[in-house]
C-alpha cells in the first residue's frame, strides 16, 4: 500500500501592483512569542523596484523580502513616519531575480524589534 504524499508548505503567489487586502489567524505559522507569520511568492526581475506598504491596527507588522535561496533582501519593522506599521522600499539585486518571497510577520504591539 502506498503511503499518502506529505503537502510540501507553499507560500500563497502574487502579482506585481495588486494591492492585497488580507487577514492573519492562529492557523498561520506559529513564530513564538505570539506571533504569527504568511509567506507570499513574487517574481521578480533584477534591477525592478519593490515597495511593500504593510499596515494592522491590531498588531506591529514586520515585512521581510527573501531571495529564492532564503537570503533575506530587505526588510522593515516600523515605518519612517514613527509608526509600528512597515515600509519596503528597494531595488531588486542581480543575484536575487526570481522568484522572491515576502514574509509578513505579526508581533504583539509593544514587542521589541529583535
Amino acid at each position: 500500500q502506498a503511503e499518502p504524499k506529505a503537502t510540501l508548505y507553499q507560500p500563497l503567489p502574487i502579482k506585481s501592483g495588486i494591492l492585497i487586502e488580507d487577514s492573519l489567524t492562529t492557523q498561520d505559522i506559529p513564530m513564538g512569542q505570539g506571533s504569527f507569520a504568511r509567506d507570499y511568492v513574487i517574481s521578480l526581475k533584477a534591477g525592478a523596484q519593490i515597495a511593500i506598504d504593510l499596515t494592522s491596527d491590531n498588531f506591529d507588522p514586520v515585512v521581510v523580502l527573501m531571495s529564492e535561496n532564503g537570503a533575506t533582501l530587505g526588510e522593515n519593522d516600523d515605518g519612517p513616519d514613527g509608526s509600528t506599521n512597515s515600509l519596503l522600499f528597494m531595488r531588486i539585486p542581480k543575484m536575487a531575480a526570481t522568484p522572491c518571497a515576502c514574509g509578513v510577520l505579526a508581533k504583539p504591539r509593544g514587542e521589541p524589534s529583535s
